[in-house]
């Protein structure tokens, strides 16, 4: 076994493998694919959330015991999907579409865990960007160079026209 592969084990991975080829690949996104339908159809009166952060891939293993760990204690259907290869994790709650104290808890668990992302070296979000959701950890994430941020937007879309209202505070 590769030492990789064993140190994987040692931190909790149930199964290491290096590459996967074309093939192989394919049927998991496929996979992926049909899996993300099947979670909606199996919650029809739900709506589906994504909470997205990434960290070092040295500390991806804490944010996963975190995500796991507040979709069990938060009561709400959530699963786990990631890309462990560059340490993005997608919480993905399927909230009841009219109660509005679930959709508090699952901001409070995307407070959690954007705070755990952050305090690990990591990010706000990996993948889906901060849009109107996130943009209210920025300030957190990137201190004062946000105003270096806000300026050189500022210089490059002089109207505002550009995503109004999104990414900073």
């Amino acid at each position: 076994m590769r030492r990789d592969a064993a140190n994987s084990h040692e931190k909790g991975c149930g199964e290491f493998r290096l590459g996967l080829e074309r093939e192989e690949r394919d049927r998991f996104l496929k996979a992926r694919h049909e899996l993300g339908e099947m979670i909606i159809r199996t919650h029809p009166d739900r709506a589906p959330i994504s909470l997205d952060v990434a960290v070092p891939i040295t500390a991806y293993p804490v944010l996963i015991a975190l995500a796991r760990k507040e979709a069990e204690q938060s009561g709400i259907p959530g699963y786990i999907f990631s890309h462990a290869g560059d340490g993005n994790i997608h919480l993905v709650f399927m909230g009841k579409r009219d109660d509005p104290d679930e959709w508090a808890r699952i901001d409070q668990v995307d407070d959690r865990m954007v705070s755990k992302a952050l305090e690990l070296g990591g990010t706000a979000t990996g993948e889906h960007g901060v849009g109107l959701g996130k943009k209210k950890f920025m300030a957190a994430e990137h201190g004062k160079s946000l105003e270096w941020m806000k300026r050189i937007k500022s210089l490059f879309d002089p109207n505002g026209i550009l995503n109004p209202g999104k990414i900073f505070p």
